[in-house]
Formats: structure tokens, C-alpha cells, sequence
């Protein structure tokens, strides 16, 4: 019989609740099919730069100088677009990346990213979810308000109500140069969207069961044309007439040449019978023998894909890291990440019995990104945890090496290396200063303090978390602390530095400095007449 091990996974459940909070779209309930790791960000209002001076960290800039080698950095903020747009990007030609983000809750009329006259931008591994447009390339003609040369790659763009990605009618220029490259566009009206667009790319993404058409290429006065789309899984999209469409004259390009090949369409009938440019010559290809053709743009995708583009799975999460000796009742945290070869978000299994049967699964992650999970444990046993990465295809990893924790009575734990929190890094001989040192004990037990204070005195083992000193002689030292807790067992030591600047020294004998420590009103007239 399978031995089930008895626990409790709290932290799980209390970032499902978390998700269940923004997980509805249009009454749409779309918690069930992803849920993502919304503790990763940092809550951040709605972003709004016009002009490259307008890059500061005011505006949710964390890095970068805008050029091509160190460019901009917008990452890592949980944007709420239930006001305003999300992020908003106007008239700028500097370099900068937004990435992992994650930009929800727009509805009805507020879009996720909007760029407006924007080069040299990249839109990179965010989430956008739950929004009007998930990508806008706006404009407001006339004038200048296209924008080219920018790149939209690793996104996953869910459940926005109109497109997600949609470049807009302009005036005079087109949007062109722009590449669209690996993101996954699931039950959006439409996945993409380009009128008066040219020269642009659409490549190798997963476009699955957008409500109406997966890509839609409108022509107008001669914009919308030149643009390359090839290497894409095109999957049970809703369009009136067919998966996509393209409306003018036949002048974009569904398939790269041969034999590298067009798209994959999971509603192409034809077979692979043949191969050679013409698909005239017996002996198969991996490519349709007759072409998939594009509705109402009289074009063809010459060499349609027979299998889908290859899902790479996430390579062998690192071996949980975290405590070996536990209690039971007691909330412990092990961490683990993993890479996923295709940029994509990736979600992680915990097994405590190596029965290859997952126990509980995580939010999605970004490539890379840690993943730290809480459990108890009612019972006193030996389990061998270890985990295993999904990406969102469901393509797994090999399961990682274990790591063994054991429940017993007497497992202890000493605290984690004191964090120094608080106190001056400068000061004047003669004058006391006070520190203050957090640190925290995964068992729960009391934690005792030591400062060190680098001049030969200490302050021995003290249940306080602050400590008060006076240094009477010029030089720079080293505090040093350590926590212990009620069993004795010690952490490492942490350290901190401070100087005593050579103007304000003064040669102070031992016996007084023993006198001032007994009587620090002392150091106060002292300091007064200094």
C-alpha cells in the first residue's frame, strides 16, 4: 500500500486564495487553468514615461542607461489596470526592457502595454492577463505615431477581451520592423492584430484558442504587407472564416523557404507524402504536400507543418534546498528552480515518497525564478522530498535529486546569520550608538544575541535585539553578532563596519573609559564640550 505522508501544505493554499481574488475575466473564471507566483512582484501603479528623460525610477525604472548594452530595466511589478492603461510608453528612442511583470485587471477599457512613437523597445517574460489589448501599438494621427524596431518575445498574453496584441490604424507610417517572437496567446478575442503594417515578424509562438481569429492582418492604403509569419502553432482558434485572416492583396509571407517550412495548423487535412520545393519527389518531409490556404487574402502557406513546433521540457530542478531535521506543527520552507529552455512559465511538483506521484502543485514561475514552498508535517517520519518542473504544455522534467528530512522530537535547528538593521556606519569617539539586528529561528524558539564589538568588548549573550556602545579611541572596527537559541545552537556570525574619523579622536586612559562605561552622563558632557 502507498504510504501517504501526513501534511499540510498552508502556503499553497493561501496563494490559490490569493489568485482567486483577480482570477476573473468577463465572469469567466480562469483560475483553473493557470495560476502564477504573484509574491515574485512588487505592487507598482500604473507606469506612464513620454520622452527618454521620462526614464527615472520614479517611474519604475531599477536599472540602465539606455543604451543598446545596458538598456533600461522596467521588472518585476504587479500592475493593476483597473484605472489606467498598465504601462505606458510615448515618443522615446532609447533603449529599455519590460520584463516580469505582471499586468492584469484592464477588463473592458483599459489596455496591459501601450507603446505610442516608441523605438528600441523590448517587452520580454511578462504575464498579461485580464486586459482590453494585452500589447497596444497606439496612434493618434496625424503625425508621427508609429512604431518600429521593437521586440516582443516570452510573454504569456491570457484572457485580454479584445486582442492581444493589437497594432492600430495609423496616419501616415507604418509599424514595421517589429518582432513578435515565442510568446503564448490563449482565449483572447483575437491573439494578434496589425493593420498598416509592414515588414514585421511573427514567429515561432503558440497561438491556442483565442475566441475569434488566432492572427488578423487588415491592408489599408497600402500598409499592411511584407510581414513574415512562420514556425507558430496555430491551435483550435474561432475565427469566422478560419484560424486567421488577411484581408487585401497577397502580400505577406506565411512560410519560410524550403525546407525550413511555414506553421503549424491542428486543422490541416493534407498529408506528407513528398518533399522537395515543389513536393513533387516521393519520400516525406515533415512538411504538407499541398498548401494551407490563408482565408480572404488568396494566400498560401506553401509548406504547412505536420507536427507541431517542438516543446523543449524544463531541464532538472536543482535538489531542494532547505532544513533536514524538522518538528512536526512547524511550518518549514525548501526552495528550488529550474530553467525552461523555451522561455516558458513552468510550474513545480513536490513528491515526499518517490512514488513519482505528485502531492501538490505550485503557482507558474518565469524561467529561472525561484520557487519556495511551505509544508508541516503532523507526523514523526523520514520523507525523501525532492520535485519536478511542468512548463505550461505540460511537458515535464526528470524528477531532481531528493534531499531527506526527518521529523523527530529532539531536531533542532540553530537561527539564520543576524541581519544588522539598524545603527550608524560613522560616528565620533566618545559617543554612544545603538544597533539593531533582526534574525530568525525556522523551529520558532527564543533567540539570544552576541555583539562583538571589535575593540575588546562584548556584550555577552543578551535577550535583546539591540545593543547600545561607546567607542573611546579613533580607528575603524568590526562589529560582529551571532544569535543563539534556547538549546545553544549557534549561527554564524554576521558583520558590520565602523569608522571613528581621526577629527574626532581623543585619548581617553583605560580607567576612565571604564569610569564613562559606568557612568555614561559622563560621555554626555564630554561630548558637549567637543
Amino acid at each position: 500500500m502507498r504510504k501517504i505522508p501526513c501534511l499540510i501544505i498552508i502556503l499553497l493554499f493561501f496563494l490559490s486564495s490569493i489568485f482567486h481574488a483577480v482570477a476573473y475575466v468577463n465572469n469567466i473564471d480562469i483560475s483553473d487553468e493557470f495560476s502564477f507566483n504573484y509574491l515574485y512582484y512588487t505592487d507598482h501603479d500604473p507606469i506612464y514615461i513620454d520622452g527618454d528623460l521620462d526614464f527615472n525610477e520614479e517611474n519604475g525604472v531599477t536599472n540602465g542607461n539606455g543604451t543598446l548594452e545596458d538598456p533600461y530595466i522596467i521588472e518585476d511589478w504587479k500592475i493593476s489596470c483597473n484605472i489606467y492603461d498598465g504601462i505606458v510608453i510615448r515618443n522615446t528612442s532609447l533603449y529599455f526592457i519590460i520584463k516580469d511583470c505582471y499586468i492584469y485587471n484592464g477588463g473592458l477599457n483599459k489596455d496591459g502595454i501601450v507603446f505610442y512613437n516608441v523605438t528600441n523597445g523590448t517587452i520580454e517574460s511578462n504575464i498579461i492577463i485580464g486586459n482590453r489589448n494585452g500589447i497596444m501599438f497606439r496612434s493618434q494621427y496625424p503625425g508621427k505615431e508609429n512604431s518600429n524596431n521593437n521586440i516582443i518575445s516570452n510573454n504569456s498574453i491570457e484572457y485580454n477581451t479584445n486582442d492581444g496584441i493589437h497594432f492600430q490604424h495609423t496616419g501616415l507610417d507604418w509599424h514595421s520592423n517589429n518582432s513578435i517572437v515565442s510568446n503564448y496567446f490563449f482565449r483572447n478575442t483575437r491573439g494578434i492584430y496589425m493593420i498598416m503594417s509592414a515588414n514585421n515578424q511573427i514567429l515561432y509562438n503558440k497561438i491556442i484558442s483565442n475566441d475569434a481569429y488566432g492572427i488578423q492582418l487588415d491592408r489599408c492604403m497600402s500598409g499592411g504587407e511584407h510581414n513574415i509569419i512562420h514556425h507558430n502553432n496555430l491551435c483550435d482558434n474561432k475565427g469566422e472564416v478560419g484560424q486567421v485572416c488577411e484581408r487585401g492583396d497577397p502580400l505577406n509571407f506565411w512560410n519560410n523557404s524550403y525546407p525550413s517550412g511555414g506553421n503549424f495548423w491542428n486543422d490541416y487535412k493534407g498529408i506528407d507524402s513528398y518533399h522537395g520545393p515543389n513536393q513533387d519527389i516521393p519520400g516525406s518531409d515533415g512538411l504538407g504536400d499541398t498548401p494551407y490556404d490563408i482565408p480572404e487574402g488568396n494566400n498560401q502557406d506553401n509548406y504547412p507543418l505536420m507536427e507541431p513546433i517542438a516543446n523543449r521540457p524544463p531541464e532538472k530542478p536543482n535538489v531542494p534546498s532547505g532544513p533536514t531535521s524538522c518538528r512536526i506543527l512547524i511550518m518549514y520552507y525548501w526552495s528550488t528552480s529550474t530553467i525552461e529552455p523555451d522561455g516558458e512559465f513552468i510550474r513545480y511538483g513536490w513528491d515526499w515518497d518517490e512514488d513519482d506521484i505528485v502531492e501538490q502543485w505550485t503557482e507558474y514561475y518565469s524561467s529561472g525564478d525561484v520557487c519556495t514552498t511551505g509544508f508541516i508535517a503532523l507526523e514523526y517520519d523520514t520523507f525523501n522530498l525532492r520535485v519536478i518542473a511542468e512548463d505550461i504544455y505540460g511537458a515535464q522534467s526528470e524528477w531532481s535529486d531528493p534531499i531527506t528530512v526527518n521529523y523527530s522530537q529532539d531536531a533542532n535547528n540553530p537561527p539564520n546569520e543576524p541581519i544588522i538593521t539598524g545603527g550608524e556606519q560613522n560616528g565620533k569617539v566618545g559617543k554612544a550608538y545603538t544597533y539593531t539586528v533582526s534574525a530568525r529561528d525556522i523551529d520558532g524558539d527564543e533567540i539570544y544575541f552576541w555583539f562583538d564589538w571589535g575593540d575588546g568588548n562584548n556584550t555577552g549573550w543578551i535577550n535583546s535585539a539591540q545593543a547600545t556602545h561607546t567607542w573611546y579611541e579613533k580607528g575603524t572596527y568590526e562589529i560582529k553578532v551571532k544569535a543563539k537559541d534556547i538549546y545553544d545552537a549557534e549561527s554564524e556570525w554576521s558583520t558590520f563596519e565602523v569608522s571613528m574619523p581621526k577629527n574626532k579622536a581623543i585619548n581617553i586612559p583605560l580607567f576612565l573609559q571604564k569610569i564613562f562605561m559606568r557612568f555614561p552622563f559622563f560621555v554626555k558632557i564630554l561630548n558637549q564640550r567637543l
